[in-house]
Order: structure tokens, then C-alpha cells, then sequence
């Protein structure tokens, strides 16, 4: 499967070679890989988790300042309570002491979830979201079983479109501004390595891919950062963010939710090797969480078909600012009541000549943490 940056941390994670990883996330580097390796994976708060370290050096890679994070990604949710823990010098049981209750934790969390009703319905001709038929059938039953075992969700409209449509009108001046500030910060970061001190070293090194070396071309091509066509940009980018952080937390607000509940991805995941355009290469609602600074949760739900392969899916609920801990107990029910973590399919043949398969049934509650690949 294909996803983004941080797809490594996600594999070992689900393949059992660390009990959690973490992950950094410019724009849905957490979410997607943690979706597509049936993981939960948290998109922190904007600015909860240091990219610093004591002394003020820089310990996470920067992209861009607007969006960066650091969150856990982990196969069960307790884990990436204890994780959010310690990143955030919290007291011990903080986050984790809340999960560990009895009864039914939907009515332990209290929270009104507000589920978008534009992914209820397949709808070709409507930009910017047009999920799925295979995802709006998988949603509308997860919606139901959320709510069956004691859920409060409550349909709202038109709140993805709100804050997503002015982001893509402004597409261009948002681009441009996230290259000149990547080009601004990474060649700041690179100027304290020993060998390479810029991306043009970078790219004088030869050990690019050509792929690679043209994505980072390009960035070192684009205008800088202080010119005026640029300060310009960025200020555009910056009322689009500021507008759609306004727009969600509005939004929830007045439609008296908690939290705001939408699929991670309109599309099934592709797969690698996969150029059918029907299928999604990256989550296209995970932008809301990188735009808005708000935290989001990515929550195992089931699966979806790509070509024929039962492929993970998973749901994403964000919240108010530093409103991780809540979502990490709704994370916690949906995990206990609503979908069991199924490991992915480990080395799956190229996609066209897969045969289709059955599922296995899902793990059982305390199995499947133990086994994490099979």
C-alpha cells in the first residue's frame, strides 16, 4: 500500500517490531499510514509536542511550521495514551487512567459525535469529497454500530466542504508559500549537519532519487520566503487557516458536538504498483486536521476493496484544541465496542493478479495485541 512519510514507523509498528512508533505530520503523515496498517494513530494538538529539544536544537525535520506535529502511532489505543503521556511531560494516568474504566465507555466519554451526512451518500458529481460507494457502505454501517453501542452521533452537514473548498480555491497561493517555507526552513536545518548544509548540497550529492531530487528542484527554485509576491501567499494561506480552524470550531459548536467524526479517506486505499485513479494515494479529509491545528484520532474500522484486496479503513474524529485525551477514549470505545484491529495482509502479491479472499473473522479482544501480524 502507498501512504506518506511516516509509513515506516507505521509498518514496524504493525509488524511487531516496536509497541508503538512516532510519527511527524505535515499534512495526514500520521493518519494515512496509520490507516492503511490498521493502527490508531494520533495527529496531535498544533504546538502540544515539542519539535524542540531542552537546549532549543531541532529534533524533528521541519516542513512546515503551520502544520508540523508529533504524535504516537500504536495498535491499540492505551499505548498511545501512555505515549501522549510522556511527550507531553504529563502526570502518570493522565490520558491512559480514563481508558481503563468498566461498562460501556461511549457512555463513560460523554461526547456528542458529529458525523459529516455528506459521506452517507455517493454522490459523483459533488466536489470536493465524492466518497466511495465501498466507503459510504462501510461508513453508514460503522455510524449504526457506533451507535448501537451507546454512541451519541448526530448527522451535520456541509462542515467538510466549509472548510475544505476555500483551501483548494486558494490552492496555488497555498502552495507556493508551503515551498518557500519548507525551502526557509529546511535549508536552516540542514545548515547544523556536518556534510550537508542546504538543499543544494543536497541535491549536488547524487544520492537522490530522480523523483526525489525533483520534488526538492523544485522546492529550491521557488521565490523566497521574504519577497513580496510571497509575503503575499503566505498571508493567504494564513486566512485560509485561520478561517477553516474559525469555521470547524464554530461549526461544532453550534451544531452541540464534541467532537467531528469523517471517513480518513473518500477512496479506498491504492495499492502499490496501482495507477488506477479510482482508488486514493493519500487520505483527502486528513487535510482538515493539518489546516485547522486541531488534533484528529484515526480509528481501525473494518475494511474496503481495492481491486480485490480487503484493504484496512479506518474512521477520523477530531476535537477542540488539546482535546487529544478525549479522543483517545472515544478511540477507545469504537476499539471495544464497534471493530477489533485485523493486522494487515502481510506481502500480498501485485494487485491485479490477487485473488479475491475472505476476511478472517476479527481477533478477539486480547489476542490480537499480542499477535499483531500474522
Amino acid at each position: 500500500l502507498r501512504c506518506t512519510t511516516t509509513r515506516g514507523s507505521a509498518a514496524a509498528a504493525a509488524a511487531s517490531l516496536a509497541t508503538v512508533t512516532l510519527g511527524s505530520d505535515t499534512a495526514g503523515s500520521i493518519q494515512n499510514p496509520a490507516a492503511v496498517e490498521a493502527l490508531v494513530g494520533l495527529r496531535t494538538t498544533h504546538g502540544l509536542v515539542a519539535t524542540t529539544n531542552a537546549d532549543g536544537e531541532i529534533v524533528v525535520a521541519p516542513l512546515n511550521s503551520r502544520q508540523d506535529v508529533v504524535g504516537p502511532l500504536c495498535r491499540q489505543t492505551i499505548d498511545c495514551a501512555l505515549v501522549l503521556e510522556a511527550l507531553t511531560d504529563a502526570a502518570p494516568g493522565t490520558y491512559a487512567t480514563p481508558l481503563v474504566v468498566s461498562g460501556e465507555l461511549f457512555a463513560a466519554t460523554s461526547f456528542t459525535l458529529g458525523y459529516e451526512r455528506d459521506f452517507l451518500e455517493y454522490n459523483e458529481k459533488e466536489p470536493p469529497l465524492r466518497p466511495s460507494p465501498d466507503v459510504v457502505s462501510l461508513m453508514r454501517t460503522r455510524v449504526k454500530a457506533v451507535q448501537d453501542a451507546g454512541a451519541t452521533v448526530k448527522l451535520v452537514h456541509g462542515i467538510a466542504k466549509a472548510v475544505l473548498l476555500p483551501f483548494f480555491a486558494d490552492t496555488a497561493a497555498v502552495t507556493a508559500c508551503a515551498l518557500a517555507t519548507l525551502k526557509r526552513h529546511m535549508n536552516a536545518y540542514l545548515l547544523g549537519l556536518s556534510s550537508t548544509h542546504s538543499i543544494s548540497d543536497m541535491l549536488n550529492s547524487n544520492k537522490l532519487s530522480p523523483a526525489t531530487s525533483a520534488f526538492w528542484r523544485s522546492v529550491n527554485a521557488s521565490v523566497a520566503s521574504d519577497d513580496p509576491a510571497q509575503n503575499r501567499n503566505c498571508s493567504i494561506t494564513n486566512d485560509v487557516y485561520s478561517a477553516a480552524r474559525a469555521t470547524l470550531t464554530a461549526a461544532m459548536v453550534d451544531n452541540g458536538i464534541d467532537a467531528y467524526m469523517i471517513p480518513v479517506n473518500n477512496q479506498p486505499y491504492s495499492m502499490i504498483a496501482d495507477l488506477d485513479s479510482r482508488f486514493g494515494d493519500a487520505g483527502l479529509t486528513v487535510v482538515i486536521s493539518a489546516i485547522t491545528g486541531l488534533p484528529a484520532v484515526s480509528i481501525p474500522i473494518g475494511t474496503v476493496k481495492s481491486h480485490d484486496v480487503d484493504t484496512p479503513f479506518s474512521v477520523l474524529v477530531l476535537g477542540p484544541p488539546k482535546s487529544d485525551g478525549k479522543l483517545l477514549e472515544v478511540a477507545a470505545a469504537v476499539e471495544r465496542h464497534v471493530y477489533q484491529r485485523q493486522p494487515p495482509i502481510e506481502h500480498p502479491p501485485p494487485p491485479r493478479v490477487l485473488a479475491s479472499r475472505a476476511a478472517p473473522p476479527p481477533p478477539t479482544a486480547h489476542s490480537w495485541t499480542r499477535n499483531a501480524c500474522v
